[in-house]
Formats: C-alpha cells, structure tokens, sequence
C-alpha cells in the first residue's frame, strides 16, 4: 500500500513538473511614459499569434501597474494594452518555462484621447438639438403671434362694423325724425298761410320744432366725427398691422 501511494506521488509530481515545463509567465508593468507611475486597473490582454480574435488571458493591474499571467510555452504572444482608441502592444516569443518580462511605457493623453475624440461628437449633437428645439419654439411662437394679431385685427375690424351699423341705424333714425320735423313745420307754415292757425300758435310750433333740428343736427355732427375718427384709427391699426409683418 505504502509503495502504491509512492507511485501515485512521484507520479502527479512528475506530471506538476512536466506541465511546468511546458507553461511560461509572462509578467510586466504598465507605467506612465512622464511620470513613471504605475497605471492601476488598466486591461492587459494576451492573444496567440495563431488566433488573433480570442485572447488566451485578460488581466488587470493592481496599484503598482503589474500583471502577471500565465501561459502556453513554445509560442508568440501579442500583448496588448487597453487605452481607449489607441492599443499598445508589444510582440514576444516564449519557450516553455521562461519568465518573460514586458514594459508599456504609456502616456496619460492615450488614456484620455477617445475622450477628446467623443467629446466634439457630443457637442455637436447637443448643438443641434438645441437648434433644432429652438428653430421649433420659434415658429411655434412666431406662429402664435401672428395668429393673436390676426385675431386682435380682425376684431377691431369687427367692432368697428358694429359700430358702424349701430351709428348708420341712428342716423338713419335722425333723419328720418329731421324730416317729420321739417314737415311739420312746412305744413305749420301752410296752415299759417290759410289762416288756420294764429301768429302766435305758428311761432310758437316753428320754435320748437327748429329746436328739436337742432339737437339732431347736433347728434348728426357729432356721429360723423365718431365715424371719422375710427375709420382713421382703423387705417392706422391695418397699416401698422401690415408694417410689423412685413417686418417679421
């Protein structure tokens, strides 16, 4: 029993030491190029030269900028060094059973450039939302102030109508009210003329009557004015109406 458990052991130490044999390290650090610091949590990954797609090992760095992989002897390796656009590699050929040491010296402006190549990108983009939110706030709002313009126009034009009419059916009503008046004082006049009425019956009426003429005549006066006056003040309004948007 004891020389079975022997051979199983010198056995599975033959096997640790063939297999040692066969595998390499492969070790580095990864270093900023002005400074000399280490680079901490930087993606290092190891690709054989036979498959290029998938690597064999990816690591990181600890605080001190160092990793340490192991891999397959009797091979070439492609190191690469994950920096945003830009990957640093370096190529190495490993027997088996080396320790093979590699160095990236690194610039901190690699780390940082797919930074500064997005960041115009992102800044565009946002440019032209902004225009684009802008151009639409603009017409919407240029859209609304002409829209409140035609409305403020096309109500002034509205009230001056009514207006208009309600001054034409007064006027219409004082005239046809000057023209009772003046025939009744025609017909006054007449019956005067005929000796139907005294002197002083007749002066009396033609007094009255050129009385009430005359607060009609007044009225009349005064509507035309009125009249006046907002057809002038309606001009005006249409005309600056028509100047602020041929200005706009």
């Amino acid at each position: 029993m004891r020389k079975i458990f022997c051979l199983l052991l010198l056995g599975f130490l033959l096997l640790t030491q063939v297999t040692a044999q066969e595998n390499a390290i492969i070790y580095g650090h990864v270093l900023d190029e002005k400074t000399g610091a280490p680079l901490n949590n930087v993606l290092v990954e190891i690709f054989a030269s036979e498959d290029p797609a998938h690597p064999v090992v990816s690591d990181y760095t600890n605080d001190k900028g160092f990793f340490n992989s192991t891999v397959a002897g009797n091979k070439n390796y492609e190191i690469y060094v994950r920096l945003g656009e830009k990957n640093p590699k370096q190529s190495v050929y490993v027997t088996s059973g080396a320790i093979q040491e590699v160095k990236f010296m690194v610039s901190m402006e690699t780390i940082s450039e797919m930074d500064i190549i997005e960041q115009p990108y992102f800044l565009i983009f946002v440019a032209i939302a902004v225009l684009v939110i802008g151009v639409i706030l603009f017409d919407e709002l240029y859209i609304r102030r002409r829209k409140i313009s035609a409305l403020e126009t096309d109500k002034e034009r509205l009230k001056n109508k009514i207006e208009s009419t309600v001054e034409l059916d007064e006027v219409s009503t004082l005239e046809k009210k000057r023209d009772r008046i003046e025939l009744m004082i025609k017909m006054a006049q007449l019956k005067f003329h005929k000796r139907q009425i005294d002197d002083e019956s007749f002066r009396e009426i033609v007094r009255d009557k050129q009385k009430d003429l005359i607060e009609i005549e007044a009225r009349l006066s005064e509507i035309r004015k009125e009249k006046e006056k907002l057809d002038s003040a309606g001009s005006d309004s249409v005309v600056g109406v028509d100047n602020q948007q041929k200005r706009e």
